[in-house]
């Protein structure tokens, strides 16, 4: 019977690490220990008390994790190195950010590989839309095709995208 309450207010919170069914089994725990504590006598609809007692618990858990994130931020020396072999404290009095440029390298050259991965007409699709900012409707009448089928193509490739992000 609770079980949609406690999936509904899973899906609303994101916690950094947690997938959405961690969330359910915190607010599972929740809710039979909101059984264990809940007083009839005090004229409060358990439903109503459910709702916070998971609430609640997804609250603590998210401090939970926002302390450790806190914490690790200065558990490392700055003489240390970092995953491209400089020294963190080399790294700080740098202008040029290397972790930005080496994410952003990354970043392009699997685009790259994405874009070669659509075909002719995929990519003709997508530039016509987001680099001309001109219609799919248009794009459509021009080439002579139905505006649905264009739809779906360019809903297509941007699947085909997504894949490799």
């Amino acid at each position: 019977m609770y079980k949609p309450l406690i999936a509904k207010s899973a899906m609303r919170i994101y916690i950094y690490g947690y997938q959405a069914e961690d969330l359910i089994q915190i607010g599972g725990i929740a809710l039979i220990n909101a059984v264990n504590k809940y007083d009839c006598d005090k004229n409060i609809p358990f439903t109503s008390y459910a709702k916070k007692a998971i609430q609640n618990s997804f609250n603590k858990e998210l401090r939970k994790v926002i302390g450790k994130k806190d914490n690790e931020k200065f558990s490392y020396s700055l003489n240390s190195l970092n995953k491209y072999g400089v020294e963190v404290i080399e790294a700080l009095e740098s202008e040029e950010n290397v972790e930005e440029t080496a994410i952003l390298k990354e970043e392009i050259a699997l685009l790259k590989v994405a874009l070669n991965s659509l075909s002719p007409d995929e990519k003709e699709i997508l530039d016509w839309f987001y680099f001309r900012q001109r219609t799919l409707k248009e794009y459509a009448e021009v080439k002579g095709l139905n505006r649905t089928t264009v739809v779906k193509r360019k809903t297509r490739a941007i699947e085909k995208l997504r894949k490799f992000f």
